[in-house]
């Protein structure tokens, strides 16, 4: 690596010095380009690995002989920044110094920035914010002081975000009171050691428009960098913890679109962790992995060069770039004024939590008290569905099956359970509401895993093949149906992900598009179903429903595209297979660990036809 990247400098320096008379040459600029992130950014090293190193070497090459013949410095820029495409992150920025990160509170008056409150009507109020930039902290500061006394004698709060960038994290810190309902956990970053990274902190610890406190941390920061040279100084993860819950704003909706990255998404990361805050919008920008920016001038032609200096402790687990932050509820379009909408929705969802109930005993139990007071003021079968749903979702811990039989009223005073037990929480509280459920068990694609193999093993030899549905590729799965009288088809609804109606349950669990990962950490290793079957009271099964999700609809939802596609043919066949096989295993009567090749064959087909899609999209 280091003889191709030596190559690549003498390539540049004889560029520089051949192609151009003049000092400054699109050459040059692309070689600082080249130069500085290869050494600073903190991403860079999991960007180019050993399995694309030689790709990465080829791309910056053909560049390099680009730039030797670019003599427009408009078109340089382009070329630079077309470069830097290669690692996909939107904290690699180039800008002019007129729009540079330090001249921002000149625009302090800027419309899309502003930070206001608003009454919306007697339980609404709404908070907009624009950007969370250091230097409008005292603006935003000052519009929650001033209205903390509506905000928190109010029913509802909604926050609007759309269009906010990010900037810094001590921006937002007024607003967590009004989210707060348990312990935040804020994963660390690590930063990465080097001499300009380094005096990004110096810069820092001498700028009096950060605080006393913040200046310090910035010194104490370099000092530790300093002794560590090239290194990863390893953040802290900490627990963000406040004396008093807030009893209003009882329900926080926050609003989001695909602008929201940085600093507003580690603001929305910490605000999932709360159990009254609904989501509203689209997925956010995804960029959050590699943070903490800095900016260098460019040698010439006025530009500033901003990479991110540190790396989150989330990865490689629990990715947030190029992904983004998914809401609860999806808005296009279609719903033109999306803060109107939230406020509507927000005020039918139940604004109470399981410590309202505080049951220690299954004889306090009221299951039609608690669903009456879940359902609010819902009439309709799905609005009724999806606050039982969201409030599960909400209010109940994801906890290890340990293969004991609960009811659900055990599994309400204990606040927490597996998915099956989330799933017989739903549809005990919906039976109270009228509304007509099935439980449904599902076989999905995993991440492969010895621990869950020997698990299984050890089942099958207690309880035979039923125990054969989980192994070292799969997994079972198990959420809840429901009949929707109005559209006359069953709907699916899972309370451990959260999600309600077939469109949401298709891109969140067989979808193309990124998809975030889950609170709950097997659920997020859940790469896609390859079997879906309906039960009966008894536990039989009543209906298989594989083709029903996995082929008919998969291909409806993508517009009837995907049968067209070459590796379609293969997909239908191998779920066909598969879903026979795990019925067996359901049933007891074959077991599935025999077909774990099958299964990484569709895993395999899966990854094509996701490829072959994107490719014609």
């Amino acid at each position: 690596m280091k003889l191709r990247i030596a190559f690549f400098f003498l390539l540049l320096n004889v560029i520089c010095s051949n192609s151009f008379a003049q000092e400054c040459n699109c050459a040059s600029q692309l070689n600082f380009a080249i130069h500085k992130i290869e050494t600073n950014y903190a991403g860079f090293t999991d960007k180019v690995t050993d399995e694309n190193r030689m790709m990465y070497e080829d791309y910056t090459k053909n560049f390099i002989i680009k730039a030797s013949q670019e003599k427009n410095a408009d078109n340089c820029l382009n070329l630079v920044k077309q470069w830097m495409e290669f690692f996909k992150d939107g904290h690699l920025q180039i800008r002019t110094k007129a729009n540079s990160v330090n001249t921002v509170s000149s625009k302090i008056t800027s419309d899309d920035n502003k930070t206001y409150f608003k009454k919306i009507n007697a339980e609404t109020n709404l908070i907009r914010i624009g950007s969370f930039n250091h230097v409008y902290k005292k603006m935003i500061d000052s519009v929650i002081r001033a209205n903390y006394a509506a905000i928190t004698s109010t029913k509802y709060l909604l926050i609007d975000l759309r269009g906010n960038h990010g900037g810094s994290d001590v921006s937002y810190k007024e607003l967590i009171p009004f989210i707060y309902t348990n312990p935040i956990e804020v994963i660390g970053m690590s930063k990465l050691s080097t001499p300009d990274n380094i005096e990004k902190y110096n810069i820092a610890a001498n700028d009096d428009i950060y605080s006393a406190d913040s200046r310090e941390y910035a010194r104490k920061i370099a000092e530790k960098l300093k002794a560590i040279p090239g290194q990863f100084l390893e953040g802290e993860t900490e627990t963000v913890s406040l004396k008093e819950i807030l009893p209003y704003p009882a329900l926080v909706g926050i609003v989001v679109n695909n602008k929201c990255g940085s600093t507003t998404e580690q603001f929305l990361l910490a605000a999932k962790q709360s159990k009254k805050t609904v989501f509203f919008g689209e997925n956010s920008a995804g960029i959050l992995d590699y943070a903490n920016m800095h900016f260098l001038d460019f040698p010439c032609y006025n530009w500033r060069l901003g990479y991110a200096t540190s790396r989150s402790m989330r990865l490689p687990k629990t990715p947030v770039d190029n992904i983004g932050i998914s809401p609860d509820i999806y808005l296009t379009g279609d719903n033109p004024d999306w803060v109107s909408y939230a406020a509507k929705y927000i005020s039918k969802m139940p604004s109470i939590g399981l410590d309202n109930f505080s049951y220690t005993d299954t004889l306090q139990v009221d299951l039609k008290m608690m669903a009456k007071m879940i359902a609010g003021n819902s009439t309709n079968t799905y609005d009724k569905v999806r606050n039982v749903v969201w409030w599960t979702n909400k209010n109940f811990s994801w906890n290890f099956t340990d293969y004991k039989k609960r009811t659900p009223k055990q599994i309400i005073c204990q606040k927490g359970g597996n998915c099956n037990e989330q799933a017989q929480v739903v549809r005990a509280l919906l039976t109270e509401l009228n509304v007509k459920t099935r439980r449904t068990s599902e076989i999905n694609i995993q991440l492969e895993s010895e621990r869950r193999q020997k698990d299984a093993e050890r089942q099958i030899g207690l309880v035979g093949n039923r125990a054969s549905v989980f192994g070292y590729r799969h997994n079972d799965h198990v959420w809840v149906e429901f009949y929707d009288e109005q559209e006359q088809e069953w709907v699916p609804a899972d309370a451990t992900i959260g999600k309600i109606g077939l469109d949401s349950w298709l891109k969140a669990r067989i979808g193309f598009e990124p998809r975030v990962n889950h609170a709950v950490i097997l659920s997020a290793e859940m790469l896609v179903p390859i079997s879906v079957f309906a039960r009966n009271p008894d536990g039989t099964i009543a209906e298989n429903r594989s083709t029903y999700y996995l082929v008919e609809s998969f291909n409806k939802v993508y517009k009837n595209k995907l049968a067209n596609l070459p590796a379609w043919k293969r997909w239908v066949e191998g779920i066909e297979f598969i879903q026979l096989k795990s019925k067996n295993a359901f049933e007891g009567k074959e077991n599935l660990h025999l077909y774990t090749d099958k299964i990484k064959e569709l895993k395999e087909i899966y990854e094509d036809l996701k490829a072959q899609y994107n490719e014609i999209k």
